[in-house]
Formats: C-alpha cells, sequence, structure tokens
C-alpha cells in the first residue's frame, strides 16, 4: 500500500512563458528528490549486474552511473581488438535492456578512456570504440562522481581543478575577512576550502610530495586567512591551534577510517575483500594482531592502489587504535596518532 500510493496518481505538467499545460498522469519513475526515489531505482536496475557478468567484465554502479572495465595487454596478439569487441557487445546488450525496461542510455555523456603507462601512452595508438549507432572516441581525461581520471592516473589534472576551486573560494572570504569572526571564518574555511581537500580524498594515497606539496599550500592558505598570519610566518602552530591534520596525514585518515569500516561490516562487502587479513605460515605473535595481507607490487603505478596503501597503513597502527570499540572512538585515537607526528 506504501509503494501503491507513493508510485501512483501522481500528474506532471508544463510551464513554458508563463503558459501552463494541462495536467498528464505519471506512468513511469518516481518524483525527482525524493527520500525513496534513489532506493527504488537501485532496485529497478540491479538486474543489471546479471547482464553484465554474463560479458564477462568488471564494473562499478553508483545510482545511475555505471563503469565497465575490461582488461587487457597491448603487446598481446589481438588483445586490443578483443577488448574492444567485448566491451562493444557489452554496451549493446545495455543499451537493449535499458530500451526494454523504459530507460535511456545518453551516448552524449558515455565516455571512453585508456588507462595505461606514460611508455604505452607514447608507443601505442588508440583506436575509437565502434558501436552499431555511434563511435566514441577515447578521452585524455574522465570524471567519476567529482574526480577527474586521466589515461596514466597520476591524478594531476584532479588536483588542479580542486586547487583552482579552492583558491577562488578562499579569495572570496578573504574579502570579508575583516568584517567577520575568526570563528565564522574557520566554519566557511572549513565548509568551501577543506570540505574540498577532503572529498574523495582516498584516492591520492599514492600522490608524490609534489602534488601533495600543492594541496598542502591550500590548507596552509586558508589557515593564514583565518589567522591573519603572514607569508614570512611559520604555519606550524597556526594548523596546531586549529587542531587541523596536514593533507597527507588527512588522506592516511580517510583511508584507514574506511578500512576500520570495512573490517567492521560498516562498508560495502568489496572492499573488505580488498584488504583480506594476513595468515602466517606458522605461529607467529603477528597472527593475533590485526595484521592485513600487503600484495606484492608488480608495477610502480599501483603504489596508491587501496589494496597496498590500506593494509601499509592498517599494519603500522598500534593495537589499541585497530581494536578500538566504536567508530567514534577509533576516529578520536586515530587523529591523536597521527597529530603529534604531524607538526
Amino acid at each position: 500500500m506504501l509503494f501503491r500510493s507513493y508510485l501512483t496518481g501522481r500528474t506532471s505538467s508544463v510551464n513554458i512563458h508563463g503558459v501552463q499545460s494541462k495536467e498528464r498522469l505519471v506512468s513511469y519513475g518516481v518524483p525527482q528528490g525524493s527520500v525513496l526515489g534513489p532506493i527504488l531505482f537501485t532496485l529497478y536496475v540491479s538486474a543489471l549486474k546479471d547482464l553484465l557478468q554474463k560479458h564477462d567484465v568488471a564494473y562499478h554502479i553508483y545510482a545511475d552511473d555505471i563503469q565497465i572495465y575490461v582488461p587487457f595487454k597491448w603487446e598481446s596478439e589481438g588483445g586490443h581488438e578483443l577488448a574492444h569487441q567485448k566491451l562493444a557487445n557489452c554496451i549493446a546488450d545495455v543499451k537493449l535492456w535499458m530500451s526494454d525496461n523504459s530507460l535511456v542510455i545518453n551516448a552524449a555523456k558515455t565516455e571512453f578512456m585508456y588507462v595505461q603507462t606514460a611508455h604505452q601512452l607514447r608507443t601505442y595508438k588508440k583506436q575509437p570504440l565502434q558501436l552499431r549507432d555511434c563511435v566514441i572516441h577515447p578521452s585524455k581525461t574522465v570524471k567519476d562522481l567529482g574526480i577527474l581520471f586521466d589515461e596514466t592516473l597520476t591524478l594531476d589534472n584532479n588536483i588542479s581543478s580542486v586547487v583552482s576551486r579552492c583558491y577562488y573560494e578562499m579569495r572570496s572570504i578573504g574579502r570579508i575577512r575583516q568584517n567577520i569572526t575568526r570563528d565564522a571564518c574557520t566554519t566557511a574555511m572549513r565548509s568551501k576550502v577543506l570540505s574540498k581537500l577532503d572529498y574523495c580524498n582516498c584516492v591520492l594515497a599514492g600522490c608524490n610530495q609534489r602534488q601533495l606539496y600543492r594541496l598542502q599550500k591550500v590548507q596552509n592558505q586558508a589557515a593564514r586567512i583565518i589567522s591573519k598570519t603572514k607569508r614570512i610566518e611559520h604555519i606550524s602552530p597556526v594548523l596546531e591551534d586549529l587542531h587541523w591534520l596536514r593533507v597527507d596525514k588527512r588522506i592516511s585518515f580517510k583511508v584507514l577510517t574506511l578500512v576500520y569500516k570495512a573490517r567492521n561490516d560498516k562498508a560495502p562487502e568489496y572492499i573488505n575483500d580488498l584488504i583480506p587479513s594476513y595468515v602466517p605460515t606458522r605461529q607467529l605473535r603477528s597472527s593475533s594482531a590485526s595484521m592485513l595481507h600487503i600484495p606484492r607490487m608488480q608495477k610502480q603505478v599501483t603504489r596508491g592502489a587501496f589494496s597496498i596503501c590500506a593494509p601499509r597503513l592498517w599494519n603500522s597502527l598500534p593495537p589499541i587504535i585497530k581494536e578500538a570499540e566504536s567508530l567514534d572512538i577509533f576516529k578520536k585515537r586515530l587523529k591523536t596518532y597521527l597529530f603529534p607526528s604531524d607538526i
């Protein structure tokens, strides 16, 4: 009865230049912005995963956002063509499934990108993806849930975007700094600047010091505006007074929090599958230390992979933090642990 009343009896009309059309009964869909809308849509498209599994492709589905991954080796003969064909066949079946279920795939918003090393980028020629009704040319960057990924996964473009947006917000706050209190300025910086530095910062775990320094300069400037500290003055005491972790520690904090959630059944199951427990070949003292298995890193580009950086960070924590009774206690102990080495 609840779902019937929620989905039926709704009407819709169009207003163009002040002229209102007649109301028509809405036969499909859910109200935009509704509480049950995302849940019902997820249930509606849940059968799509069976179709993707049939094509033997890796995938992620988040609401109406679908990512499909097809691995191949450039060096293998015919590997490139086979990957293209598998991807094209999969997309064709997805379009057909959506058509049968009153949905439409937007070809104009469909993006396709090669993920490769810098050597492969210089050596091999990229081919467009041929579909039945259109051709999708490979992109150099794609945006996934607000994060810009490039072909070699350096995340330089994403960091440049974050830095640019943060400086824009700081200039706006800086203009009114003399007219607001320190607390109001701190609140504005947290909501407008730190929120951008912290958004999905888990993906920055493998970034080099040059990239992290660009983000750290943003945080330093935010702290200077709040405290009215001059550029020649040292910023560490200001960060300590604000009780802000530096950028690299904020990244570690986010990664470790996700590990704690996964190990306590508070995260998606696939996250937990990426961090299996360490099982020693013989009985050791580390057997009861809540250690995680660290896979062997085959290429330098994988140093930021969650399955590698997360176990390394987790294994370095003292047992009293890993065995915290709740998430709030874990976060409090973790920040205390990370903060002293931050200054």
